[in-house]
């Protein structure tokens, strides 16, 4: 093998590698996208990344590993952060708002 096409083939499987990673984070954010009914509220999760809380707006996202949540109004402004876990064959949903502790399970519709 000469070593032009050595070196493109090394810089094609670094490309596919780094490109895997990116869409580990989409893939995770995709498991959210739904209606998700719980004791609390009621949360719906789009795929263009807004979110409906109970009858407040707001954006989502991933942030090391946590699930930060931006709402426009409502009596807690600004962003709110949760520990989650899927079960269930991801139809379970747990999160924990890490400023209060508060856990609640919500289950998709």
């Amino acid at each position: 093998m000469n070593k032009p096409l050595l070196v493109l083939v090394i810089i094609m499987m670094l490309l596919t590698l780094f490109l895997c990673g990116c869409n580990e984070e989409q893939n995770e954010l995709d498991r959210f996208v739904g209606i998700w009914k719980g004791d609390i509220a009621t949360y719906i999760f789009n795929s263009n990344r807004t979110c409906i809380i109970g009858t407040f707006n707001g954006t989502y996202k991933l942030e090391d590993e946590t699930l930060i949540v931006n709402l426009d109004e409502g009596p807690i402004q600004g962003p709110i952060s949760y520990n989650y876990a899927f079960s269930n064959n991801d139809t379970t949903l747990t999160l924990t708002e890490l400023s209060l502790g508060i856990t609640a399970v919500y289950i998709k519709q």
